[in-house]
């Protein structure tokens, strides 16, 4: 499994508006990561164990790990557009070359073509539509390797009926 330090300094490396990686789209990029790779390989692609609270999928880990590594990743706290303070997450050390797989790096480069052009609003309407938020009540784990295993299964079942909404 690939280590989240370099799951999260790849997404910083490679995201083309740096400024918009808050703690929360940071967060839930690598919600995205792990889901799209459960659905794709049986499996997630960092060990966080989710969680479905208030605002959607979350773990402290992703912003547990940048305090960790403080000579790899740098916390600026800052004023969103409505005044409310956000913490942006950003690569210090422009150096460093995050140890991933080439799957990971392909899925991870899928996440970030994906999100790159969403605004928040848009790119919350997109983690909010997962299949694990859609179809889990607040305040519980998510199991994304099991959810990928019955979201694919549907798929698979309603296939034959084009009349089906796909499910994110």
């Amino acid at each position: 499994m690939n280590t989240l330090k370099d799951v999260i300094a790849y997404l910083m490396r490679h995201y083309p508006h740096p400024e918009d990686l808050s703690k929360a789209r940071l967060t839930k990029m690598v919600y995205l990561a792990d889901w799209k790779s459960a659905i794709d390989s049986g499996r997630q692609l960092t060990s966080i164990r989710w969680y479905f609270d208030n605002y959607g999928p979350y773990k402290p880990d992703v912003y547990t790990e940048v305090l960790a590594n403080p000579a790899l990743f740098r916390v600026e706290n800052t004023n969103n557009m409505y005044g409310d303070r956000k913490s942006i997450l950003t690569l210090v050390d422009e150096q460093f070359v995050p140890s991933v797989t080439d799957d990971a790096k392909k899925l991870l480069s899928h996440v970030i073509t994906e999100t790159e052009m969403l605004s928040w609003t848009a790119f919350i309407s997109l983690v909010y539509g997962t299949y694990p938020i859609t179809v889990s009540p607040r305040y519980r784990n998510l199991n994304l390797v099991v959810m990928a295993k019955r979201y694919n299964q549907f798929n698979r079942d309603t296939q034959a009926d084009p009349a089906t909404p796909p499910l994110h």
